[in-house]
């Protein structure tokens, strides 16, 4: 199965960190990877993110590519996330990561039906639990990450602004939503997202974390609403606990185990740990 792994680059490349799990993938077939830093508008201008990525669809199929991988430039791959993405039989494939904008949840949104996005997982921690032991399962979406997408899809899907989503992430999935193209995420393929210095690895957002009412509020919890109580104390995903004590609602009353990294120096230790995860190899590699 011949990859295309494209990254989209700024600012002077792909972080270090991102480089060198990409070189370091352990990967028996062919694959290219090409990093993209020609930006057809004046920057910043968000239209260079899809103008890109529309490039990078447009080489796979030109090239004969059998699928395409999408790595962000700020993505921290395990060894073995091209040989596992490959392996799974999906038209589309999501590594999972920590979405870096707004609340620290998982890309990895929880399938409902052909018409309608569902939310993070991270929402629904008891499903989420499940699907880690299961390792693979449908989702609804999304990003552009960590991503596998097929030949066959890539000759029909388009690579879209919307209006509403100027990197075509949005529109991408919930074009395969109405098409009925299945989506899997690879719960096992465990990204790092590099912020501001910080290394954010998924789950650790989704620890349950206990924690004491301020005030009388209701909040979203494994789908169902869930009124907290002052005084009543119980436990909530760490990401959610995070918005809740900035807006003065409740306190913690454990201590939380961070394992986002504070400096370059623990992000070099974080990426030591990611890409050790799995046997160790060689690839093919290749860099345009």
């Amino acid at each position: 199965m011949r990859l295309l792994v494209y990254t989209p680059a700024y600012a002077g490349g792909p972080l270090a960190e991102c480089r060198g799990s990409v070189l370091g993938q352990r990967y028996d077939d062919v694959w290219e990877w090409v990093i993209d830093d020609d930006d057809p508008f004046p920057t910043p201008d968000h239209r260079n993110v899809l103008a890109k990525y529309q490039r990078a669809r447009a080489k796979a199929l030109a090239d004969g590519f059998d699928a395409l991988v999408t790595v962000e430039h700020d993505m921290v791959l395990p060894v073995d996330a091209l040989e596992k993405l490959a392996a799974t039989e999906a038209p589309v494939v999501f590594g999972t990561y920590t979405l870096r904008h707004g609340s620290h949840v998982l890309n990895t949104w929880r399938y409902e039906n052909r018409r309608n996005f569902g939310m993070s997982l991270s929402l629904y921690p008891h499903e989420l639990r499940i699907l880690r032991r299961a390792g693979v399962g449908r989702v609804s979406g999304v990003g552009w990450g960590c991503t596998l997408i097929r030949r066959d899809v890539l000759e029909r899907a388009p690579f879209v602004d919307d209006g509403q989503c100027m990197a075509g992430d949005l529109p991408f999935a919930s074009w395969c939503l109405a098409e009925d193209v299945l989506m899997l995420a690879r719960f096992d393929v465990e990204c790092g997202h590099v912020e501001d210095g910080k290394m954010l690895m998924p789950y650790e957002t989704t620890d349950l974390v206990k924690v004491e009412p301020l005030q009388r509020v209701r909040v979203l919890v494994d789908g169902a609403t869930v009124t907290l109580e002052v005084g009543e104390a119980l436990e909530l995903p760490a990401f959610m606990v995070a918005d809740l004590e900035r807006a003065g609602y409740v306190r913690r009353v454990a201590v939380e185990v961070e394992r986002a990294v504070d400096d370059m120096a623990g992000v070099e230790r974080a990426v030591s740990a990611v890409q050790g995860r799995g046997a160790k190899g060689e690839g093919r590699k290749k860099r345009s």
